[in-house]
């Protein structure tokens, strides 16, 4: 499968996480394109500058909330098209509906294994730079 180039930013505050992620990004030789940030209003500010291809991000941050930095985002027209994926550990069904209402364009939970997490990032890469296109 070809992979085209992508800019990809995380935004993720424990550092575990953090390092769990890059690994599995590093199977694909994408690491050198991820970006990472720890707190909402940096996702914003980063947004805003580099207009990333796709945005994974957590939706407990400190400072604004994940669901702030989606409403946010969505509300500037000059991002609001950058695909924002959520990457969380709820499961809860009031946080999935709260991102789908402030237009997430998914919602993963993350996994308990660093296999599984593996097998999500293998299905974000295939879906978001192999065949899926953005504007």
């Amino acid at each position: 499968m070809e992979i085209r180039p992508a800019r990809i930013l995380l935004v993720e505050d424990n550092p575990g996480d953090v390092i769990l992620t890059r690994k599995s990004f590093e199977r694909w030789n994408l690491v050198n394109d991820l970006d990472v940030v720890t707190t909402g209003e940096a996702a914003i500010e980063r947004i805003e500058q580099t207009r990333p291809d796709i945005v994974l991000l957590d939706l407990n941050l400190p400072g604004i909330s994940g669901f702030d930095v989606l409403r946010l985002a969505r509300a500037n027209s000059a991002v609001s098209h950058i695909p924002i994926v959520v990457l969380t550990s709820s499961s809860a069904e009031a946080d999935i509906a709260k991102s789908y209402g402030y237009a997430a364009n998914g919602y993963l939970v993350k996994p308990p294994t660093m296999k599984q997490l593996n097998n999500l990032v293998d299905v974000v890469v295939g879906h978001w730079f192999a065949h899926g296109r953005t504007p």
